[in-house]
């Protein structure tokens, strides 16, 4: 992969309260998001940094706000910090409905305070050049109250403007209202249409996890399709561009495997870019490339998550992407793009993961067996120097 998403908390940037201590954020925890978004564009990772949250807050839900952000203060606190379980952070999330609904409406100024943590955050990370984007809220709920996607629009028109006032100029991620999550689609689209430049819209994709167990690829693709295709619909709407901002499943269960294997099909084939939830994460045991073994503190792989969702993929292409497919079932990555005269001078690069670079390939160019490549470490890299429509098959 090339990009990473970096979820972030208020909570963490700006724990005390402006009303007692003044605007004062940590700095340490500041300190170390620089240490991170070094570390992954020195690596060659494109990032985006996200706001993210879920039931709100952790003293209420899961993580986001800080505890004084809560309006009103709550009758009971969440007490045990522990992960929770599906069932039990959906349960959360209903019960941290009205906290949305005070912060988008701005009740007790609430959402003024959110404000200088989005300038902090932009100011601080929009001239890193590997930094393609700010999203100031992960799953927003506001479809439950009386115009609530008003209110939404407002949210993310005002961090557009926040952003336009500090001459940053990078894209600003969007994410629709949560309920997209449960229902497929995102209700009016028009109301996310907003006066900026660069924008991003990026969905989740999560369809209910009971209807995905023991599919075969072709019963998920079927049942699955339309809602990827209303997203693309949607940005057009909004006049965006379309990254999926998360998807993601048990990886190391057997009876999703197939599901893993027809989202990435069903991306590919209509060229969306996309980021898997996630990395790594010590919580809820079941998400991510990596287990967490709590006797040794350290990190184990899971190999069915690697060899699931590791496919190559074109690193760089010299010229206008057309068409991208990568078939499991063949073994067969094939991709179509427009050349021009001056980028044909460029080769072709595309990843390899470990696994395809350890056996025999073959390569076409327009129909026709090229040996004009090179593979270095997981790039292969492929001199074609033709002009027009190239067609580009890796035979693995």
């Amino acid at each position: 992969y090339n990009f990473i998403r970096i979820p972030i908390n208020w909570s963490g940037l700006q724990p005390l309260d402006p009303k007692i201590h003044g605007v004062v954020f940590a700095e340490n925890y500041i300190k170390r998001l620089h240490e991170v978004v070094q570390d992954c564009t020195a690596a060659g990772l494109w990032v985006v940094i996200d706001f993210h949250q879920d039931a709100f807050s952790k003293e209420i839900g899961e993580d986001g706000a800080p505890a004084w952000a809560l309006v009103p203060q709550p009758a009971e606190w969440r007490i045990n910090k522990d992960p929770l379980k599906p069932k039990e952070l959906l349960k959360l999330r209903a019960l941290s409905l009205p906290w949305y609904k005070s912060f988008f409406r701005n009740e007790e100024g609430v959402l003024d305070k959110f404000w200088p943590a989005w300038r902090k955050i932009v100011q601080e990370f929009g001239a890193y050049e590997g930094v393609i984007g700010f999203e100031p809220m992960n799953e927003p709920v506001a479809i439950h109250f009386r115009d609530g996607l008003s209110y939404l629009q407002s949210f993310y028109q005002q961090a557009a403007d926040e952003m336009k006032a500090l001459g940053v100029q990078k894209p600003l991620w969007i994410d629709p209202d949560a309920s997209r999550n449960f229902i497929g689609r995102t209700i009016s689209p028009e109301r996310y249409i907003i006066d900026f430049e660069q924008i991003v819209y990026t969905p989740h994709f999560y369809p209910l996890e009971n209807g995905l167990r023991n599919k075969t690829v072709k019963e998920l693709k079927d049942k699955h399709h339309q809602s990827i295709d209303r997203m693309i619909t949607e940005a057009e709407v909004m006049n965006a561009a379309l990254v999926i901002g998360e998807w993601g499943f048990k990886a190391d269960d057997p009876a999703v495997t197939n599901y893993g294997i027809a989202v990435e099909e069903m991306f590919n084939e209509r060229n969306l870019s996309h980021a898997y939830w996630l990395w790594k994460e010590d919580s809820q045991g079941a998400w991510g490339f990596f287990d967490f073994n709590e006797e040794n503190q350290k990190w184990v792989i899971r190999p069915r998550a690697i060899e699931t969702l590791s496919r190559p993929y074109p690193q760089f292409i010299p010229g206008r992407l057309i068409q991208h497919r990568d078939d499991r079932s063949k073994g067969l990555l094939s991709l179509t793009y427009e050349a021009s005269e001056a980028s044909s001078l460029l080769p072709l690069e595309i990843y390899l993961p470990t696994q395809f670079t350890k056996k025999a390939f073959m390569v076409y160019v327009n129909g026709k067996e090229s040996k004009i490549y090179q593979l270095n470490d997981q790039t292969l890299t492929i001199l074609i120097a033709d002009t027009g429509t190239i067609n580009v098959k890796v035979s693995l």
